[in-house]
């Protein structure tokens, strides 16, 4: 996604690059999604064209591609945004520019990258406590980043472990920086917040306050004074309390004290929990082996199959009893429809290898508990037919990559994204969307009501719980279910005629094993073709399955 807005003033250059800003300070995990800031002055005509990040593979194959447009007025100087993913940090690659009108206008080396596994990104103006976030210099690193350098999408915070704000101006803050930083806590991200002395304007200004389990005010005397949410974990004295809760996947924890100076006596410890996490991968690394093995073909181009090699073989029989004969006649009838069936399956086969060619996919849609939004996580792998070009295009909001290094160019506009290829890759895309799904079971377990959106159609749907699923039938609009306790069932006795049973036995793995989701007593699985998030492969539209996973509310 390309993000514009003034440079720097006083910029004197010819049209080209200005300045270029890679990682954070510099600083960036190898494989995951790295910010990238260019400031690019457009020539005398003005500006229309694209600027490319050709990231390098460290194993001397083919670059991949990541490209943005841009449009700026004559000598405008505009900043643009640029979300890439590098796999070799002492040579990333080059980065280019280019007009629709006067062709390549810069060409330069990307800086090297300092490689760390983490990054704890901080909004001070002061050094903060640096023993308190237990850095390990040689894998990772505090940075402190300006409010203006906040990445525009959620997904570039990939290696960041956490995000410290004491001190942030809102006026250097745009909606798209304020909207991802919700975003990437939403999806799993950790955010600390505390005052500056006793200045708490960052606590209240439209990028942090939406997040925070607590009010706070300026109490007498300079007291700082916060007043937690209903359910929200309050630890420590006054004076060193630490207010947590839980957004969607990420923790949000509130300091009352300036941690810019020496910890308070009686701070509790359990604040540190949030922020000593690992970073959130973008989509778990074992989704990948969900994929299914190959693209099913079309029912008609099966049939169309099975009715050439019928017509072919009646006319080769007929033609062998007609030469037998000696029947001029029946031989050319013969051979014709031999002819005619030959070229019909040269057809079909050109057809049948179009069909063959396209997306296969797994997809979960993970509605976030307590929140309207849904995390969407993706593995793809494009077939290509030999020889051939293609255009895969995802909707807006999405980042995609390939999960390993490949000549594919990723090009990233504000309504889509497409990726385009000659060879078959793996991709992996993220995104965050509304959840289209909701539902509550009673206490009792004996009944269920579930609601889709807009009339979507929820298919071969299981309520999970306590290591137990019952399976339900299609709901489209709102539903309420009969739960029959004779019904209940182990996973592993389910039926593998589902749309993608690996990835089905995968969820219900995630279930069970993932701290956050087992945190929530029941769940509901189901599948459905949700048009929302559609794909199209060179002009063609596809609805894969989507494996939504819902948690289930109490309705009594």
């Amino acid at each position: 996604m390309a993000l514009l807005a003034p440079a720097p003033s006083g910029v004197a250059a010819p049209g080209g690059i200005v300045a270029v800003t890679v990682g954070f300070d510099g600083r960036a995990r190898t494989g995951a999604w790295t910010p990238v800031w260019v400031d690019v002055k457009a020539p005398a005509h003005g500006l229309e064209g694209t600027l490319t990040v050709e990231a390098a593979s460290p194993a001397g194959g083919p670059a991949t591609r990541y490209a943005v447009p841009v449009r700026a007025g004559p000598d405008a100087v505009v900043r643009v945004f640029l979300p890439a993913v590098f796999h070799n940090a002492r040579a990333p690659g080059v980065l280019t520019l280019d007009d629709a009108a006067a062709g390549r206008l810069a060409r330069v080396a990307l800086p090297r990258l300092r490689p760390v596994d983490e990054i704890v990104l901080a909004l001070s103006r002061a050094p903060l406590d640096g023993a308190r976030w237990r850095v390990d210099a040689q894998r990772a690193a505090v940075v402190y980043l300006s409010a203006e350098d906040l990445p525009p999408v959620w997904q570039a915070y990939e290696a960041v472990r956490v995000v410290v704000v004491r001190d942030l101006d809102e006026r250097r803050v745009d909606e798209a920086q304020r909207r991802a930083l919700h975003q990437w806590v939403l999806a799993g991200g950790r955010l600390v917040v505390m005052p500056s002395g006793d200045d708490v304007r960052a606590l209240s200004g439209p990028t942090v306050r939406p997040l925070l389990p607590a009010v706070v005010r300026v109490g007498p005397r300079g007291a700082i004074v916060m007043r937690a949410e209903a359910g929200a974990q309050v630890d420590g004295p006054p004076g060193a309390r630490v207010v947590r809760a839980r957004r969607g996947r990420g923790d949000v924890v509130l300091w009352e004290w300036d941690g810019s100076g020496p910890t308070p006596a009686g701070a509790a410890g359990t604040a540190d929990e949030a922020m000593l996490q690992p970073p959130v991968p973008a989509v778990p690394p074992d989704l990948e082996g969900t994929l299914p093995a190959h693209r099913p073909l079309p029912v008609p181009v099966q049939v169309g199959t099975a009715v050439l090699v019928l017509a072919y073989v009646a006319a080769v029989r007929r033609l062998s009893r007609f030469a037998a004969g000696g029947g001029a006649l029946g031989l050319a009838t013969a051979f014709g429809m031999a002819l005619l069936a030959a070229a019909g399956a040269v057809a079909l086969a050109g057809a049948a290898r179009r069909a063959a060619s396209g997306p296969v996919a797994s997809v979960v849609v993970e509605h976030l508990r307590g929140t309207e939004h849904a995390r969407v996580l993706a593995v793809v792998r494009t077939v290509a037919a030999p020889g051939g070009r293609y255009v895969l295009r995802l909707g807006a909001g999405v980042l995609v990559r390939p999960t390993t290094p490949t000549g594919v160019t990723v090009v990233t506009r504000p309504d889509s994204v497409d990726v385009v290829g000659t060879d078959s890759a793996r991709l992996v895309a993220t995104a965050l969307g509304p959840a289209r799904v909701r539902g509550a079971l009673n206490r009792a377990y004996t009944r269920a009501v579930i609601e889709t959106a807009d009339g979507l159609r929820l298919e071969r749907g299981w309520i999970h719980t306590a290591g137990r699923v019952h399976p339900l039938p299609a709901v489209a609009g709102r539903g309420v279910l009969a739960l029959d306790a004779a019904r209940w069932t182990t996973r592993d006795r389910l039926a593998r005629t589902e749309p993608n049973h690996a990835l089905l036995v995968w969820a219900f793995s995630l279930l069970e094993s993932d701290a956050i989701l087992k945190a929530h007593p029941a769940w509901l699985l189901g599948w459905m073709r949700d048009s929302a998030f559609s794909v199209r492969w060179n002009g063609r539209v596809e609805v894969p399955w989507q494996l939504v996973l819902v948690p289930l509310g109490v309705a009594d």
